[in-house]
């Protein structure tokens, strides 16, 4: 071997473990002060979705179903809205 390749292989073995221990470090997380609604969306969705069996109702009542049919009914596109024709050429 020329002695130029030998000084090479310390060199790239150095910047080797360097590169390996930037990469570990950069995975690791730490949180110094964690926000305290953290998770506050899913615990509301999940208590939005809890049913109590023990107040007497099952099901829906008629109020409630009725306000989701009406928002999820108003959320849909109209089709007299769309005012081009889409055209798909291959």
């Amino acid at each position: 071997m020329a002695p130029t390749s030998m000084n090479a292989l310390p060199r790239m073995l150095m910047m080797l473990g360097l590169a390996a221990s930037l990469g570990v470090a950069g995975c690791s997380t730490f949180y110094e002060v964690e926000d305290p609604d953290l998770g506050a969306s899913v615990r509301n969705m999940v208590a939005l979705q809890t049913s109590y069996p023990d107040q007497g109702a099952e099901g829906l009542d008629g109020e409630k179903a009725e306000k989701i049919l009406r928002a999820y009914r108003g959320d849909t596109v109209k089709p007299e809205s769309v005012e081009k024709t889409a055209i798909i050429q291959l």
